[in-house]
């Protein structure tokens, strides 16, 4: 119930500026990717490998493009060689790309080698 009470006792002026920030954000977005060549980033979905035995974890990184409203392909890359359970990753793309997205964890998850341990330690 906090980030529900937080919600709703936020300062109006706050959120109307948030929202212009995202909006902003949003509009940035496809010329950053246009400039790097990109058709989609990768990256983390969690701060760690799955917890054994319970829910997913802490899946803070899908955040920032739930926001920017990306479309995002999450798969499992690699096992954890401390506890061998799955670390996800996550393609982000162009709004409106979603086969790209799509295609690219189809990918991944075809050639990810999950008998390999985490390459980063």
């Amino acid at each position: 119930m906090d980030m529900l009470d937080q919600g709703l006792n936020a300062d109006p002026t706050a959120v109307e500026e948030a929202y212009a920030k995202l909006s902003s954000l949003r509009a940035t977005l496809p010329s950053v990717m246009e400039a790097g060549g990109w058709d989609a980033f990768l990256s983390p979905t969690a701060i760690a490998e799955a917890p054994v035995g319970r829910h997913t974890g802490n899946a803070i990184f899908c955040t920032p493009w739930s926001f920017l409203g990306t479309p995002s392909a999450a798969v499992p890359g690699f096992k954890s060689a401390e506890t061998g359970m799955p670390v996800g990753v996550q393609f982000n793309g162009r709004h409106g790309d979603d086969s790209t997205v799509l295609a690219l964890g189809k990918w991944l998850h075809a050639h990810a080698n999950l008998i390999r341990p985490n390459p980063l330690g």
